[in-house]
Protein backbone atom coordinates (compact mmCIF):
# COMPACT_ATOMS: atom_id res chain seq x y z
CA UNK A 1 0.00 0.00 0.00
CA UNK A 2 2.48 2.73 0.78
CA UNK A 3 6.00 2.97 -0.77
CA UNK A 4 8.92 3.62 0.89
CA UNK A 5 11.91 5.06 -0.92
CA UNK A 6 15.10 2.68 -1.09
CA UNK A 7 18.09 4.00 -1.54
CA UNK A 8 21.44 1.51 -2.23
CA UNK A 9 22.14 1.76 2.02
CA UNK A 10 19.16 0.27 2.91
CA UNK A 11 17.98 -3.16 3.62
CA UNK A 12 14.72 -3.96 1.82
CA UNK A 13 13.71 -6.96 4.85
CA UNK A 14 13.92 -3.79 6.92
CA UNK A 15 11.38 -1.68 4.65
CA UNK A 16 8.82 -4.70 4.40
CA UNK A 17 8.82 -4.36 8.20
CA UNK A 18 8.47 -0.76 8.32
CA UNK A 19 5.84 -0.97 5.58
CA UNK A 20 3.72 -3.52 7.37
CA UNK A 21 3.78 -1.92 10.61
CA UNK A 22 2.45 1.16 9.19
CA UNK A 23 0.12 -0.28 7.25
CA UNK A 24 -1.47 -2.32 10.32
CA UNK A 25 -0.78 0.84 12.47
CA UNK A 26 -2.96 3.02 9.59
CA UNK A 27 -5.84 0.13 9.09
CA UNK A 28 -6.71 0.80 13.02
CA UNK A 29 -6.65 4.20 13.04
CA UNK A 30 -7.35 5.50 9.27
CA UNK A 31 -6.47 8.86 9.71
CA UNK A 32 -7.11 11.37 6.85
CA UNK A 33 -3.60 11.87 5.41
CA UNK A 34 -0.44 10.41 6.55
CA UNK A 35 3.42 11.62 5.59
CA UNK A 36 6.16 9.11 5.45
CA UNK A 37 9.56 10.74 6.46
CA UNK A 38 12.82 9.05 5.65
CA UNK A 39 15.90 10.41 8.32
CA UNK A 40 19.50 9.72 6.97
CA UNK A 41 20.89 7.34 9.52
CA UNK A 42 19.34 5.64 12.81
CA UNK A 43 18.02 7.66 15.72
CA UNK A 44 17.11 6.68 19.05
CA UNK A 45 13.96 6.56 21.38
CA UNK A 46 15.26 10.80 22.43
CA UNK A 47 13.19 11.80 19.39
CA UNK A 48 10.04 10.55 20.54
CA UNK A 49 8.31 13.68 21.71
CA UNK A 50 11.09 15.72 21.39
CA UNK A 51 10.62 19.36 20.58
CA UNK A 52 13.71 21.29 20.83
CA UNK A 53 16.42 23.09 22.68
CA UNK A 54 15.90 26.31 24.58
CA UNK A 55 18.97 28.37 25.53
CA UNK A 56 21.36 26.71 23.05
CA UNK A 57 21.51 23.88 24.85
CA UNK A 58 18.53 22.43 26.65
CA UNK A 59 16.75 19.58 25.46
CA UNK A 60 12.69 19.79 25.37
CA UNK A 61 10.15 17.11 25.53
CA UNK A 62 6.86 17.60 25.31
CA UNK A 63 3.38 15.69 25.70
CA UNK A 64 1.66 18.67 23.71
CA UNK A 65 3.29 17.02 20.61
CA UNK A 66 5.44 18.81 18.12
CA UNK A 67 7.13 17.61 14.99
CA UNK A 68 10.46 16.74 15.66
CA UNK A 69 13.01 19.01 15.12
CA UNK A 70 15.42 16.93 12.52
CA UNK A 71 17.90 18.88 10.48
CA UNK A 72 16.65 19.43 7.59
CA UNK A 73 19.79 17.96 5.59
CA UNK A 74 18.89 14.64 7.68
CA UNK A 75 15.16 14.09 5.77
CA UNK A 76 16.33 12.21 2.67
CA UNK A 77 12.25 11.64 1.72
CA UNK A 78 8.92 12.51 2.50
CA UNK A 79 5.56 11.39 1.02
CA UNK A 80 2.13 12.05 1.59
CA UNK A 81 -0.89 10.10 1.69
CA UNK A 82 -4.49 11.06 1.53
CA UNK A 83 -7.18 8.48 2.29
CA UNK A 84 -9.71 8.14 -0.77
CA UNK A 85 -13.34 7.40 0.58
CA UNK A 86 -14.04 6.51 -2.89
CA UNK A 87 -11.69 3.37 -3.20
CA UNK A 88 -11.24 3.17 0.65
CA UNK A 89 -7.57 3.43 0.30
CA UNK A 90 -4.82 5.62 0.68
CA UNK A 91 -3.32 7.26 -3.05
CA UNK A 92 0.10 8.76 -3.15
CA UNK A 93 -0.46 12.77 -3.23
CA UNK A 94 2.95 13.68 -3.45
CA UNK A 95 5.55 15.61 -1.09
CA UNK A 96 3.27 17.22 0.56
CA UNK A 97 3.82 20.46 2.53
CA UNK A 98 7.05 20.40 3.67
CA UNK A 99 6.51 20.08 7.76
CA UNK A 100 9.57 20.13 8.75
CA UNK A 101 10.86 23.52 10.34
CA UNK A 102 13.96 25.43 9.08
CA UNK A 103 14.97 27.48 11.72
CA UNK A 104 16.11 28.49 15.14
CA UNK A 105 15.49 24.88 17.15
CA UNK A 106 13.78 27.14 19.71
CA UNK A 107 11.17 28.27 18.03
CA UNK A 108 10.10 24.53 17.15
CA UNK A 109 9.29 24.24 20.77
CA UNK A 110 5.98 26.14 19.32
CA UNK A 111 4.98 23.62 16.26
CA UNK A 112 2.89 21.50 17.60
CA UNK A 113 1.91 18.98 14.87
CA UNK A 114 -1.89 19.44 15.89
CA UNK A 115 -1.78 22.83 13.88
CA UNK A 116 0.82 21.36 11.66
CA UNK A 117 -0.73 18.08 10.36
CA UNK A 118 -4.20 18.30 11.69
CA UNK A 119 -5.66 14.75 11.46
CA UNK A 120 -2.32 13.39 9.45
CA UNK A 121 -0.54 10.34 11.07
CA UNK A 122 3.29 10.98 10.77
CA UNK A 123 5.79 8.24 10.35
CA UNK A 124 10.04 8.60 10.32
CA UNK A 125 11.93 5.59 9.54
CA UNK A 126 16.13 5.65 9.27
CA UNK A 127 17.96 4.99 6.35
CA UNK A 128 21.51 3.51 5.82
CA UNK A 129 19.94 0.19 7.86
CA UNK A 130 21.97 -2.03 5.15
CA UNK A 131 25.17 -0.49 6.71
CA UNK A 132 24.24 0.22 10.06
CA UNK A 133 22.39 -3.10 10.82
CA UNK A 134 20.02 -0.84 12.87
CA UNK A 135 17.10 1.18 12.24
CA UNK A 136 14.28 2.70 13.90
CA UNK A 137 10.55 3.85 12.89
CA UNK A 138 8.41 6.53 15.28
CA UNK A 139 5.13 6.93 14.95
CA UNK A 140 2.41 9.54 15.95
CA UNK A 141 -0.64 9.04 15.62
CA UNK A 142 -3.74 12.29 15.81
CA UNK A 143 -6.46 11.95 18.59
CA UNK A 144 -8.79 13.84 19.80
CA UNK A 145 -6.55 17.17 21.00
CA UNK A 146 -2.91 15.64 20.39
CA UNK A 147 -1.56 12.78 19.19
CA UNK A 148 -0.46 9.46 20.82
CA UNK A 149 3.66 8.62 19.88
CA UNK A 150 5.67 5.61 19.64
CA UNK A 151 9.10 4.57 19.10
CA UNK A 152 10.98 0.89 17.72
CA UNK A 153 14.32 0.04 17.21
CA UNK A 154 15.61 -2.95 14.99
CA UNK A 155 18.97 -4.84 14.88
CA UNK A 156 20.15 -7.29 12.53
CA UNK A 157 22.04 -10.26 13.40
CA UNK A 158 21.47 -12.59 10.70
CA UNK A 159 17.53 -11.54 10.70
CA UNK A 160 15.73 -8.09 11.48
CA UNK A 161 14.38 -8.03 15.47
CA UNK A 162 12.94 -5.96 17.89
CA UNK A 163 15.60 -4.33 20.50
CA UNK A 164 13.33 -1.67 21.87
CA UNK A 165 10.01 -0.01 21.66
CA UNK A 166 8.17 2.23 23.56
CA UNK A 167 3.97 2.95 23.68
CA UNK A 168 3.66 0.20 21.26
CA UNK A 169 3.85 -3.24 22.14
CA UNK A 170 6.18 -6.18 20.70
CA UNK A 171 2.96 -8.14 20.80
CA UNK A 172 1.39 -5.83 18.43
CA UNK A 173 4.04 -5.13 16.25
CA UNK A 174 4.21 -8.82 15.37
CA UNK A 175 0.52 -9.12 15.11
CA UNK A 176 1.22 -6.29 12.48
CA UNK A 177 4.24 -8.44 10.89
CA UNK A 178 2.48 -11.64 10.78
CA UNK A 179 0.01 -10.21 9.03
CA UNK A 180 1.74 -8.88 6.56
CA UNK A 181 5.06 -10.96 5.63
Amino acid sequence: MFELNKGKQDDIQFLEMVSAIIEGVVSKNYPKSLYLTKIDNWFDYKWQDFSGKTMGALGVWRRNTTIPPFVANRIKDQRYYEFDEDIRSYRFVGNGSDIHYQGWAENNLKRKAKNIAPGTALFWYSGKTHINKRGSLMGYLPESDNYSTWYISFRFAEKWTISNSSEISKNEINQFLKSRL
